[in-house]
């Protein structure tokens, strides 16, 4: 919403979250109640605009903050996998705000223009959908994927153990 300068309704709010309109009603009001939100009447109806209040912006941000290590992933938490052509920019799909507030960390995956994006852990299929499809629009390959059962390595050669002798190989 910060760079709305003229604000969003609650509608225009959901879908840039992924949530219907009921469903983030209550959280816009009480944002709104607590001055955290600004809103263009003094109580909040039907096609209301709402925007940021920049008196809050810092501890807004420090409450977004993502404070996991980068790299770290979590169980069942969203990635996408993606290849961008040299004439693309995939930094101007990542720069929309509207996208990257629900991305946890990035690595380069092979070079190339080869990356992994993770979401943020909790960050559902359509929030991660919204992204593939934007950088499918830009002319960007990826796919996404879903982080399944995480294995230290000890769990792994016990796992492995009657099969396979990690110390002498298959």
């Amino acid at each position: 919403m910060r760079d709305h300068e003229e604000g969003r309704s609650l509608y225009e709010i959901s879908k840039a979250v992924a949530r219907r309109p009921g469903d983030i009603q209550r959280t816009v009001r009480q944002m709104h109640n607590e001055k955290l939100l600004r809103a263009d009447s003094d109580e909040p109806t039907r096609g209301t605009l709402f925007w940021f209040n920049s008196e809050h912006q810092d501890a807004l941000e420090a409450s977004l903050a993502d404070n996991r290590p980068p790299g770290l992933m979590a169980y069942e938490q969203r990635t996408v996998q993606i290849t961008s052509p040299e004439d693309v920019s995939l930094y101007d799909v990542l720069g929309r705000a509207e996208l990257n507030g629900m991305i946890s960390w990035a690595a380069e995956w092979g070079g190339d223009g080869e990356f992994l994006v993770a979401m943020l852990p909790g960050t559902g299929k359509p929030a991660t959908d919204r992204l593939v499809e934007a950088l499918r629009s830009a002319g960007i390959r990826c796919q996404q994927r879903r982080v399944g059962q995480i294995l230290s390595g000890d769990e792994l050669r016990r796992l492995i153990g009657g099969v396979i002798d990690v110390r002498r190989g298959p």
